[in-house]
């Protein structure tokens, strides 16, 4: 099976402006990045907003962990300088906005299988190949690599 990432990514782009020119407002996502970011961090953050704007949201960037309630989502770009406490960060986004599930209570409920719990990013991806794919996976074997 060949398949075209960057087609698929480009469909959920569109799939999901479809969704938010629907709505009273733009959906926000706002991004965490530490003060002491590298140029490979402002490279992922150039395309993470290009892919936001595709989306139809809007992108904010801040340097403060005071969440804004203004937010819809909220990431954290890794990695943190090593003097940061990443546990202590990405647990202090909140439940309704952490859009890649990394806090300890958005992964909790992703492991329960609570039914409106998010599914981590990488998760959805694979999910979303394996569909395309149609794919069955009850009875195969899977090898998983990685945290």
């Amino acid at each position: 099976m060949i398949v075209d990432g960057r087609k698929m990514a480009s469909e959920v782009l569109a799939r999901t402006k479809m969704r938010a020119e629907k709505l009273l407002r733009r959906p926000n996502l706002l991004v965490y990045v530490a003060p002491d970011e590298t140029p490979a961090t402002r490279s992922y953050l150039k395309i993470k907003a290009r892919s936001a704007e595709e989306a139809g949201c809007d992108f904010e960037e801040t340097r403060s962990l005071t969440f804004s309630s203004r937010a819809d989502a909220v990431i954290v770009q890794l990695p943190l300088p090593s003097e940061v406490n990443t546990a202590d960060v990405l647990n202090s986004i909140p439940l309704s906005q952490d859009a890649d599930v990394l806090s300890r209570a958005s992964r909790e409920k992703f492991e329960r299988g609570d039914a409106d719990a998010l599914l981590p990013p990488v998760v959805a991806a694979v999910r979303k190949i394996l569909e395309f794919g149609n794919v069955e996976v009850k009875g195969k074997k899977a090898v998983v690599i990685g945290s």
